[in-house]
């Protein structure tokens, strides 16, 4: 148990020492791809729409 507390500990230890630029940077690549993901299903979609017309 512990364990647990001091890993838990070092873990926040570690996510407050990245600078929180890397932060929203890494927050917009992951909004980046979100986005690019959402477009491919949205064109595969209407892609199989205008096949069944």
């Amino acid at each position: 148990h512990d364990m647990k507390q001091l890993e838990l500990q070092r873990l926040k230890a570690e996510a407050l020492k990245i600078p929180p630029k890397i932060r929203v940077f890494s927050f917009l690549m992951l909004m980046c791809f979100l986005m690019m993901y959402m477009m491919v299903i949205i064109f595969e979609i209407i892609r199989s729409l205008g096949g069944m017309f």
